[in-house]
C-alpha cells in the first residue's frame, strides 16, 4: 500500500530539491536579464550623450564660422596705428562683426567667445553686444550663453599669422589668417573632435556700415 501512495504523491508535486533548484535558475536568469537591461540603459544614455554632444559642437562649428567670416578689420579709434578691434588669446576671442537688419538691428556688434574653467571643468561661453550707436531692440538678449559644457574637455583657440600658430593676436596691422579653436581631452590631450579652423574674410579694409565710424573701419586719420 505504502509504494503506489508515495508515488502518487511523487507525482502530484515538487520535491524541495525541485522546488529549490527552480528558484535558483530563476534568479540566475533575472539577473542575467537585470545585467543586459542595466548595460542597455547605460549603451543607451551614452548613445544620447554621444548625440547631444555631436549637436552641440556642430551648432558651435556654424556659429564660429559664420561670425568669424563676417569679422571686420576695425580700428578702435581713427588713425593707421590704431590697434585693431581683435583680441585674441588661448582662452578668448573678441572681434566686431557687421549685421543686416534682419534678425536684429542693423549696426555693429561686439562679439566676445570665452572659456570659463570652474572644479566641474570648462565651459564655452558666447556673447553679442551691440556697438555704441547701434540700435538695440528692446526684446534683445545680449547675455552670455553656454555653447559647449564639457568635465573631460580643453577648449583652446590658436591664430595662424602665415607662417606658425601663436597664442595671442593683438596685432594693429592685420587680422589672423586663420583661427583655430581646438576642443580635446583634458587628461590625454588627443582631440575629441576635428579642430574648426576659420579664415576671417575681411582682409581689406570693407565698407563700414556705421557711418559715424567709417575712419575707424577704414583705418584713415
Amino acid at each position: 500500500m505504502s509504494g503506489p501512495t508515495s508515488r502518487s504523491r511523487r507525482q502530484a508535486g515538487f520535491t524541495l530539491i525541485e522546488v529549490v533548484v527552480a528558484l535558483a535558475i530563476f534568479g540566475l536568469v533575472m539577473a542575467a536579464l537585470a545585467g543586459g537591461l542595466g548595460f542597455s540603459l547605460k549603451s543607451s544614455r551614452a548613445g544620447e550623450r554621444l548625440t547631444d554632444d555631436t549637436l552641440a559642437i556642430a551648432r558651435l562649428d556654424g556659429l564660429f564660422r559664420h561670425e568669424l567670416e563676417r569679422a571686420l578689420r576695425l580700428h578702435t579709434a581713427s588713425g593707421t596705428h590704431a590697434p585693431l578691434d581683435f583680441a585674441g588669446s588661448t582662452k578668448s576671442l573678441e572681434f566686431t562683426v557687421a549685421a543686416p537688419s534682419y534678425p536684429t538691428a542693423a549696426g555693429l556688434y561686439q562679439v566676445r567667445l570665452a572659456v570659463l574653467s570652474s572644479a566641474d571643468g570648462e565651459t564655452l561661453s558666447y556673447s553679442r553686444r551691440a556697438s555704441a550707436g547701434t540700435p538695440v531692440p528692446a526684446d534683445a538678449d545680449e547675455r552670455p550663453r553656454t555653447l559647449i559644457e564639457s568635465t573631460a574637455a580643453r577648449i583652446s583657440f590658436a591664430y595662424f599669422d602665415g607662417q606658425s600658430w601663436r597664442a595671442t593676436w593683438r596685432d594693429a596691422e592685420a587680422l589672423p589668417r586663420l583661427v583655430r579653436l581646438r576642443i580635446a581631452d583634458g587628461g590625454s590631450g588627443g582631440l575629441l573632435w576635428p579642430d574648426i579652423i576659420v579664415g576671417p574674410a575681411a582682409e581689406a579694409d570693407p565698407e563700414c556700415p556705421d557711418k559715424s565710424r567709417a575712419q575707424a573701419c577704414a583705418g584713415g586719420s
